[in-house]
């Protein structure tokens, strides 16, 4: 759960970017506890405390964003600071504080997605790949590839978000992400066994409703990894790193 604050005077935007988040939170299994404050004066006076990730508005009655997110940083300088603003006037001094992000407004949701997908990966410990697709740089979360299968040379990541599409070796793919979690289910296709709901004689099922061939030559290796995963993981904790099981 990342403790969230959205400081902003307009009730509007602060409704707009808290419905972002929760439709972020439940296309993408990330947990916000989310607070809203109608001014800079009323978040300072809040104490701040536990506080992971905050959205300032920049133009406030009072102490605008700026000022608060200077405030912010001689207190804490691991909260994530997202600049949210009408125009581009403060990007300098958005560097001098050191915001995370700077999102302007009105705020589109794609550019909101891209906005977190950002800060969650470089701020938050959180276990990612980096492909590419075309000549573009794509980083994707571990946790939201159902499962990767290969064809000639190009690797297709089947996601959360849609498919991508990289030229890549699936051995290669299996280095990168960590080994209790994806298991080789044929010479073509790994699969994720966080979202792997049963196995039976021939086929995996998973929990997006996708039923995958299993191959007789893997099934015993994947079935063993399927009940060590079960056995000894409970899944992610708030950075999504893997935790063992509760003695």
């Amino acid at each position: 759960m990342i403790k969230t604050a959205i400081i902003d005077d307009s009730d509007i935007d602060r409704i707009l970017i808290k419905r972002f988040l929760e439709k972020y939170s439940e296309e993408r299994l990330v947990y916000f506890d989310i607070s809203e404050y109608k001014s800079a004066e009323e978040f300072v006076a809040s104490g701040q405390a536990g506080v992971q990730l905050a959205f300032l508005d920049i133009y406030m009655e009072g102490i605008n964003g700026i000022e608060l997110g200077r405030t912010i940083r001689e207190k804490d300088k691991d909260i994530v600071i997202v600049l949210v603003s009408g125009s581009n006037e403060y990007a300098s001094e958005a560097f001098e504080i050191q915001a995370d992000y700077y999102l302007k407004k009105p705020v589109a949701r794609e550019l909101f997605d891209k906005c977190m997908q950002n800060v969650l990966c470089r701020t938050f410990g959180r276990t990612y790949v980096e492909i590419f697709t075309g000549r573009k740089p794509v980083k994707i979360f571990v946790q939201y590839i159902f499962y990767v299968e290969t064809g000639g040379r190009k690797l297709i990541l089947h996601t959360i978000d849609g498919d991508y599409e990289t030229y890549m070796p699936i051995s290669s793919f299996l280095k990168m992400v960590p080994e209790s979690l994806f298991v080789r289910t044929s010479r073509f296709e790994a699969v994720s066994l966080l979202h792997t709901e049963r196995i039976n004689v021939d086929d995996i099922f998973l929990d997006n409703g996708q039923q995958l061939v299993l191959s007789p030559k893997m099934s015993d290796d994947v079935r063993e990894a399927f009940h060590r995963y079960r056995t000894n993981y409970e899944g992610f904790d708030n950075t999504f790193r893997l935790i063992k099981t509760k003695a």
